[in-house]
């Protein structure tokens, strides 16, 4: 091979990783993380679940937290939004919810979260 074409086979080889490197850091900086930390039974009717997210502070996430009986159906759920912040970069929220239930629950969790 000529020293020409090594230099744009390289070049070109470069120019691809630095394009792959910037794809993945702008795809992951999107990304909505979500953990379930606690949930309470707290009667037939409620309960009462604690979950954390990180986001980017600029969205404004919602997200969908259930509650299942022993069969996993859901008896009750909450729509709840975690509006932007306003600042620059990521940011982690906990929070806890009462939800009402129409039958004993027996877990809560968050089912999912979505950018609006």
């Amino acid at each position: 091979m000529s020293r020409r074409l090594k230099t744009v086979l390289v070049a070109g080889a470069l120019t691809v990783g630095v394009g792959l490197a910037a794809y993945a850091g702008i795809a992951n900086t999107n990304q909505i993380n979500y953990d379930d930390v606690a949930f309470e039974i707290e009667s037939e009717t409620s309960a009462r679940v604690t979950f954390h997210v990180e986001k980017n502070a600029a969205d404004v996430v919602q997200c969908g937290v259930q509650v299942l009986d022993e069969t996993y159906a859901v008896v009750g759920w909450k729509t709840v939004t975690l509006e932007a912040s306003g600042e620059d970069g990521r940011e982690s929220t906990r929070r806890t919810v009462d939800v009402r239930t129409e039958y004993l629950g027996v877990s809560g969790n968050v089912g999912e979260c979505w950018s609006l």
